[in-house]
């Protein structure tokens, strides 16, 4: 299944997620998405700066 993920995220340009999924503690789905995407971004950002 990570494989399968991987490549997803890799489809949806989501650069970390396929790294960081297991890693986010969460209550609810909503929750979970949020924080995931939260991080995806943060992480982008900090890439962009860090070139």
């Amino acid at each position: 299944m990570r494989d399968q993920i991987r490549f997803m995220c890799k489809s949806f340009r989501l650069a970390y997620v396929a790294d960081i999924y297991e890693e986010i503690q969460f209550d609810s789905p909503t929750q979970f998405l949020e924080a995931l995407f939260t991080e995806e971004f943060r992480l982008k950002e900090k890439a962009k700066y860090n070139g």
